[in-house]
């Protein structure tokens, strides 16, 4: 025995070691963070650039940074193109536009308009769209001429005057460029402008492109949203610029897009023998896009000049817009609101082709994602559609101090519960106590251009700022720490608006409202939303948060308590389907995949793209690792759109219904790879496939599956009968057969479940049958309720099998009692005189004597009594009774509780999963009860003797023990053939009556 318990015992701490091997597995199979081991350049080079474009830039840079440090660095000044001397031919490259260069002019030129704003979230702008259009021109065949530099010329300054007589053609073009020095108020447009050359691939000589030599500008678009003063002087230099045929008064100020537009490539597009092939990504504001379209209200026909006098006679290029979300309503001019307007210029692209401008939109407008969104919320159980005027209660918060900011909110007001969406130009939260606007300024962290520090833009840490933003993490301050009332940090303000928020929910609760069920995060800042959803989400832990633009950064582990469970309405995901996707992998954000797109569409050909690519915008729901595409996509804008948005597996007629359309679970399944591959504006569906609602496994492996479930089944249908026989055959006597225990005959019937689901789930498409509602199943990302409810399944099983193991071990230890004091024939006696006496007792009396109450006619001795109570009590209906008294306690107190403080709202998305989740869920609640209830109930019981022995210890030394329980000895009659017997071990002198004279 000594030797015993000096052994190890691992088998007491296997638990202990099953936790080792599972934190030791997951630090060798998880990956770590990458880690570059490029070794940092120190050393000096002799850098010698041959070509126009002579600035270092890879091609991930800021164009806009990498221009701005090399001038920074050198002697560079504008003022050099006036010189005369021979320093002149140094500087000449940064004179000229690239296409009088002598290097020959370009096929195409591809203008990328870009914010230049100086602040982080507008420099990882540039760097993404940067990315995302070389990606583009990669994807047409087209590489850089010079991958590690790039070009740039100053546009505004002027130019020596020539020697010889001037062409005639390029008079228009001179006078312009000879004209003073823009001032304050008289902006031409901007100062720098970086460029690139792009040709075909040499590698690939026999593969043919529309474009031999692409000139690719970054036109500040700042200049454009600028407001343009005009001169007072009576024949002034500059074009005029005004609408509505001129009725402007001069001097007020007006932006004028296109005529700055006109203003950079009129020089190209007089050009001799010029194709005049011009094409513009942008612009990427919403602000100039309104701009641009103010502009163009007072062109009456596609014969007025586009340009507004900055260069007649030419042909104006091609816009493909992919950043501005504005719906077009918004963007329409003010005057634009009868029936008859709206039909014909409902669409942006339709009011610009009646002024001869061509406008591509490539992203999904303000309104088609609100729909979206507003149609999402409703399957999620926000009711936004109600005659009773029991809404739920939405707020909506955006930044102020951008159109785009602005109109986001009114857009979800006019289209949220409202289909379609209601006509601009009114206040669309007039009317709707349902909707609740706040707004914010931009910039809530308070951090400024090339700041030193967190929230600081004040002081030089004397280290180089990180422009090309490899950290800018650490430039973010904590949210927690920094509320103070006052500096750059608007913290104070947004913990305030929390406040706010909160408080309203509650003031609607108290009258009895729904109270706020969603909260949209709107803006166009990403950094500023993620700290909305960190000051809101701990405040309003059971609303639903939805925003709009879908972002590679929502993902981001340090993130996901914020962005957990987020919904995103956004017009494209982080890439496009394979076919049109290529070797480029996935971007960052939604308006890298639009530009990727633009590009492409640009450059490979003239055609206008499939309208239809933009009516069904995607649905997201933020996972723990991974986002989740839902297959559901908004109504199309017409039929013909719904029949080329259905996304079927093999050949699927267009005559055939959707009831008949199986939806492709993965790419393989698409039928179209030809059309997409070969001619990108012919494809039907650019979109990736949705996430799979079921998990994906390979034949082997669901078969695989498949048989373990069936070993398991077969194993607890058969191990019972296995045993059962064995115990048969090595009994020397043939006993009778045994019947199971309630326990065994629940895992039976859990093997019976267990073999005919895997059967049916292998024979039906049950699978789809419990998701065809939208719920998905997926196990560990956090966005489904089936992995929940499987939980709870099985919790509930656990539940009732204890609670049939807990009866049996109690009907086993009553046995052994029995066995141990002799007490056999008196239980069957008590059985049968206690069921005759009870059976004429009232409905209370029976529950009050089921939990202790001693009823006035009972047996008079007390043993007797004890071990009646105790046998009677022990019974599985007076166990239940009691344990089913406690529960209907606990729901009753649970119902008061949910009357003051509400119920939390369930997490479904669809009938079927939201009737499994509610049913398993009110059976697994009061089974779990009805287990806690019973384990007390048994330990009552059990202390019950315990304590009776410890007062009466004769009671715990009878050896044999009988009593006749006949209906007369419990009504206290004496029985002539009652008998009592008391033996005492190990007491020779005590008397048969001590155990009674004790009591």
């Amino acid at each position: 025995m000594a030797g015993d318990s000096q052994l190890p015992n691992i088998g007491g701490n296997g638990f202990i070691w099953i936790l080792v091997a599972m934190a030791t597995t997951y630090f060798v199979a998880h990956p770590g963070p990458l880690s570059g081991s490029r070794p940092a350049s120190t050393d000096r080079s002799l850098s010698e650039h041959i070509g126009e474009q002579r600035i270092d830039a890879r091609l991930w840079q800021d164009p806009f940074a990498a221009v701005a440090d090399d001038l920074a660095k050198s002697e560079l000044k504008p003022e050099s193109c006036n010189r005369q001397d021979g320093h002149r031919k140094d500087i000449e490259t940064y004179c000229q536009p690239p296409w009088e260069r002598p290097s020959g002019k370009p096929d195409l030129i591809l203008v990328v308009s870009v914010s230049g704003a100086p602040y982080a979230d507008d420099q990882e702008g540039r760097r993404r769209r940067r990315y995302a259009v070389l990606a583009g021109l990669d994807g047409e065949g087209l590489v850089p001429e010079d991958a590690q530099h790039i070009g740039f010329y100053w546009p505004n300054q002027p130019r020596p005057p020539q020697q010889g007589p001037i062409p005639a053609v390029d008079r228009a073009v001179l006078r312009y460029e000879s004209s003073p020095a823009p001032s304050a108020t008289a902006q031409r447009g901007p100062a720098v402008v970086p460029y690139e050359w792009f040709k075909p691939r040499p590698e690939r000589p026999n593969v043919k492109t529309k474009y031999q030599r692409i000139l690719l500008l970054w036109f500040n678009e700042d200049i454009l949203a600028a407001p343009t003063e005009q001169p007072s002087s009576p024949e002034p230099l500059e074009p005029k610029i005004t609408a509505a045929g001129g009725s402007a008064p001069k001097g007020s100020p007006r932006t004028a897009p296109l005529q700055q537009y006109a203003r950079l490539l009129c020089g190209y597009l007089k050009q001799p023998n010029s194709s005049g092939s011009v094409k513009i990504l942008g612009p990427q504001l919403s602000t100039t896009l309104k701009a641009m379209v103010d502009e163009a209200a007072s062109l009456k026909s596609p014969q007025d000049d586009w340009s507004g006098d900055a260069c007649r006679d030419s042909k104006p290029p091609q816009f493909y817009v992919s950043q501005a979300t504005v719906s077009d309503l918004t963007l329409l001019p003010s005057d634009c609101t009868g029936r008859s307007c709206l039909v014909s210029d409902a669409s942006l692209n339709a009011f610009f082709a009646k002024r001869g401008i061509e406008l591509h939109r490539l992203t999904a407008t303000d309104d088609t994602l609100a729909q979206a969104i507003g149609d999402e919320l409703t399957r999620r159980g926000i009711v936004l559609h109600d005659e009773s005027n029991r809404r739920s209660h939405i707020a909506l918060i955006s930044e102020w101090d951008t159109i785009y900011g602005r109109a986001l909110p009114d857009t979800m007001a006019r289209c949220l519960g409202s289909s379609p969406c209601e006509p601009a130009g009114n206040d669309p939260f007039y009317g709707k106590p349902w909707l609740h606007p706040f707004a914010y300024v931009r910039g809530l962290d308070g951090q400024m251009p090339n700041a030193g520090g967190p929230g600081s833009g004040n002081k030089d840490t004397g280290g180089k700022s990180d422009k090309d933003g490899k950290d800018n993490g650490k430039n973010r301050p904590d949210p927690n720490v920094k509320a103070r009332a006052e500096g750059q940090s608007q913290f104070d303000y947004l913990q305030r608006l929390g406040d706010r928020v909160r408080q309203l929910d509650a003031q609607l609760r108290l009258q009895g409202d729904r109270g706020i069920e969603a909260v949209g995060v709107l803006g166009s800042d990403l950094y500023d939303k993620l700290l909305v959803l960190q000051a809101l989400r701990p405040l309003l832990p059971e609303a639903r948060f939805f925003t709009t633009d879908f972002d590679a950064l929502l993902l981001h582990p340090e993130e996901q308590k914020a962005t957990g469970n987020l919904l995103v309405g956004s017009g494209f995901g982080l890439q496009l389907r394979p076919d049109v996707q290529g070797a480029i992998p996935p971007f960052r954000s939604n308006y890298q995949t639009a530009e990727f797109l633009a590009a492409r569409v640009a450059i490979h050909s003239d055609k206008a793209p499939n309208p239809c690519w933009l009516s069904s915008p995607l649905l997201f729901e933020i996972g723990r690792s991974r986002e989740f595409q839902f297959a559901e996509m908004a109504s199309s804008a017409s039929d013909e759109c719904k029949q080329d948005l259905r996304d079927c597996e093999g050949d699927a007629p267009r005559g055939r219904t959707a009831d008949a359309c199986t939806s492709a679970r993965d790419e393989a399944r698409r039928t179209d790879h030809s059309a997409c591959m070969n001619e990108l504006t012919s494809c039907r569906l650019i979109q990736p496939v949705a996430t799979a609602m079921l998990p994906q496994l390979p034949p082997r492996a669901s078969w695989g599956l498949a048989s373990v479930g069936l070993f398991v089944g077969l194993g607890l249908v058969g191990v019972p009968l296995a045993v059962r026989r064995l115990r048969e055959r090595s009994s020397p006597v043939a006993p009778a057969p045994q019947p199971f225990s309630r326990s065994t005959w629940a895992l039976v019937a859990l093997g019976l479940v267990i073999i005919a689901g895997i059967v049916l789930i292998m024979s039906a498409p049950v699978g789809d049958w419990l998701t065809q509602g939208g719920q998905p199943m997926v196990l560990l990302e956090g966005v489904s309720l089936w992995p929940i409810i499987f939980l709870r399944l099985a919790t509930l099983f656990l539940c009732i099998w204890l609670l049939l193991y807990s009866l049996d071990k109690l009907d086993a230890n009553m046995k052994e009692i029995e066995q141990e004091l002799h007490l056999g024939e008196f239980r069957r006696e008590v059985e049968t005189g206690w069921t005759e006496l009870t059976s004429k007792w009232g409905l209370r009396t029976k529950l009050a004597f089921y939990f202790g109450y001693d009823p006035p006619v009972s047996p008079s001795d007390p043993k007797s009594r004890f071990w009646c109570k105790y046998f009677y009590r022990g019974r599985a209906w007076p166990r239940l009774g009691r344990v089913s008294a406690g529960v209907v306690v606990v729901l009753a107190l649970w119902g008061f509780l949910a009357l003051i403080f509400g119920t939390p709202q369930a997490p479904t998305r669809d009938y079927t999963s939201a009737f499994f989740y509610h049913s398993v869920t009110i059976v697994l609640f009061v089974s779990t009860l009805m287990l806690i209830f019973f384990v007390a109930d048994a330990t009552w019981l059990c202390w019950r003797p315990h304590g009776t022995f410890a007062r009466r210890p004769c009671f715990g030394r009878i050896e044999r023990f009988r009593i006749s329980a006949s209906a007369s000895a419990f009504d206290g009659r004496p029985s002539p053939t009652a008998s009592t017997s008391c033996l005492l071990r190990g007491a020779a002198d005590a008397s048969p009556r001590c155990c009674m004279d004790r009591s």
